[in-house]
């Protein structure tokens, strides 16, 4: 089984990979993790090299992270917060990654909440408590503000995250149940 979490910052992923990976017996792999080990700093990466240089490079490991994921292995794979809001023309194979993610069975969107405004304020709130993206709070409300939308429309099944993690967790591992019948 591959599973694959995609939405903004804040939003979850990464806390909902983490707890399920074991219960369901597969291997976490988180893209921002990843792009730190390879490249170091997220944000001194973007600011030396541009954020097109940046997406290209977290399209590229993606790549090899989803090439890792040996036959018969199950795996979680939590995508960058930005990962399905890029450009098409970003890379020439991305448009294919993206429908492809899109299209899988075990790929989730996972949102605090489909109301916009809940949404953005719960997002805002977890990016600040998290000291080490040296963010504010207008910077994260926009970011999530232009992202809202798209992630909100992404054809693939939303899993809100408002609730506490063991209770998301629960209700995937039921979901993940039922569809392997």
């Amino acid at each position: 089984m591959f599973i694959q979490f995609i939405g903004p910052g804040g939003a979850g992923k990464t806390t909902i990979a983490k707890q399920l990976a074991p219960k369901i017996d597969a291997v976490c792999l988180d893209l921002d993790e990843y792009f730190l080990k390879m490249e170091g700093d997220i944000t001194l990466y973007i600011q030396q090299n541009g954020y097109l240089a940046y997406a290209r490079r977290n399209i590229a490991l993606y790549q090899q992270l989803r090439g890792s994921i040996q036959p018969g292995q199950s795996a979680i794979l939590v995508c960058s917060s930005g990962f399905m809001t890029y450009a098409l023309d970003q890379d020439a194979e991305y448009q294919a990654i993206k429908h492809r993610l899109l299209s899988e069975a075990y790929s989730y969107v996972l949102l605090p909440s489909l109301n916009k405004k809940q949404c953005i304020d719960l997002i805002v709130q977890r990016q600040l408590s998290r000291a080490y993206l040296q963010t504010n709070a207008e910077k994260e409300f926009l970011k999530i503000s232009r992202r809202f939308d798209q992630y909100a429309s992404l054809a693939c099944p939303k899993v809100m995250t408002q609730d506490k993690p063991e209770n998301i967790v629960n209700f995937l591992m039921t979901r993940l149940s039922q569809l392997k019948c």
